[in-house]
């Protein structure tokens, strides 16, 4: 019986059409802007959706008041203490009239209304006599802040507000001193977040 040759047919894979991989990138990359855009990363397309308000506060004041005083000393008392923003160093105390760092009691107590504390802050920002400063909470894209006041000749300004109609919404917010003058601007974030309940 004779046997029959069969041909083996070897199947050459069709080459990708040339436009194939740059379409590819630019689906990457179309996928990759549209996730940036989705978290807020980005803002081509969308406005930057980070609200910003002025805490009410119940005064203002700079200087010379018995609660500044004694925040301005406690905050020079105890530089090591959780609730003080910072502590002045050698480095931001300068003689030649440079803005120094802000520092002081930025919040009076970083759990306000838990276990029974009161729910009214005193905040306080020393710097450089004469500048600008405010103190700001942040929390994602919520930015609440005390309005800017002139630090008086002891260099010192304070706020008293309260918690309550402060407008925070629960959660962990990130304290910052922020003192400007002349274009030149100096912050300082507090080692502890501002502990807000439900």
């Amino acid at each position: 019986m004779a046997s029959k040759a069969y041909k083996v047919s070897k199947t050459v894979p069709k080459k990708l059409p040339s436009w194939l991989v740059p379409a590819a990138i630019v689906g990457l990359l179309i996928i990759i802007m549209v996730g940036l855009e989705l978290t807020n990363t980005t803002h081509f397309f969308h406005k930057n959706t980070r609200s910003t308000s002025i805490i009410p506060t119940m005064s203002n004041k700079s200087g010379g008041s018995e609660s500044s005083k004694a925040a301005k000393s406690t905050a020079t008392a105890t530089s090591g203490s959780k609730d003080i923003g910072s502590s002045p160093s050698s480095s931001t105390q300068t003689s030649n009239g440079d803005l120094i760092k802000p520092y002081g009691g930025f919040v009076s107590n970083h759990r306000p209304g838990q276990n029974g504390s009161p729910t009214t802050e005193e905040s306080n920002c020393i710097t450089t006599p004469g500048v600008s400063c405010y103190i700001e909470f942040t929390k994602g894209n919520e930015t609440k802040k005390l309005a800017a006041q002139i630090v008086d000749g002891s260099g010192s300004t304070y706020w008293t507000w309260n918690i309550k109609s402060a407008g925070l919404s629960s959660g962990s917010w990130t304290i910052t001193a922020i003192a400007s003058a002349g274009g030149q601007t100096k912050s300082t974030v507090d080692q502890i977040n501002l502990q807000v309940q439900p």
